[in-house]
């Protein structure tokens, strides 16, 4: 049994969406579950649909519009079930059929606001910036 030469080509779209799996992943990790991490990526691609670039360009400007200085690492365990949840949610999140964050384009951990921009701009401007969604002290603004 052959394998089709086109079958073995990794797309551009799979590139883009596992590259949002696994940022979404790595800053939602901690919050427990798939949620936080899907509505993350929810939030990344609300940034895309609104012209902040390529998703590419809105990963490598996470930092510029975080509340945290130090930017998450790690790799997920691939069996894991709550991250093939995230597996199963991208392609929706992806090409926007599901918004998890509702419209929301800037999350933080309300317990660990370290930069001035997050505080000034996003915290110090509630009505240009509500909250619009929250998951214990992870929340999100438009």
């Amino acid at each position: 049994m052959g394998h089709n030469k086109e079958d073995a080509i990794l797309r551009q779209d799979d590139m883009m969406k596992s590259q949002l799996v696994l940022t979404g992943w790595r800053y939602g990790k901690e919050y427990g579950g798939w949620r936080a991490s899907a509505m993350i990526m929810s939030v990344l691609m609300n940034r895309v649909r609104l012209g902040w670039g390529t998703l590419f360009e809105v990963l490598e400007r996470i930092p510029k519009y975080s509340a945290i200085n130090e930017i998450p690492t790690g790799w997920p365990s691939i069996w894991e079930p709550e991250f093939v949840k995230l597996l199963h949610e991208v392609e929706s999140i992806y090409d926007g059929t599901k918004d998890h964050a509702s419209g929301a384009l800037y999350w933080c951990d309300t317990r660990y606001i370290e930069t001035d921009f997050f505080k000034e701009k996003i915290l110090g401007d509630h009505d240009a910036h509500p909250m619009v969604g929250s998951m214990n002290s992870l929340s999100f603004f438009l």
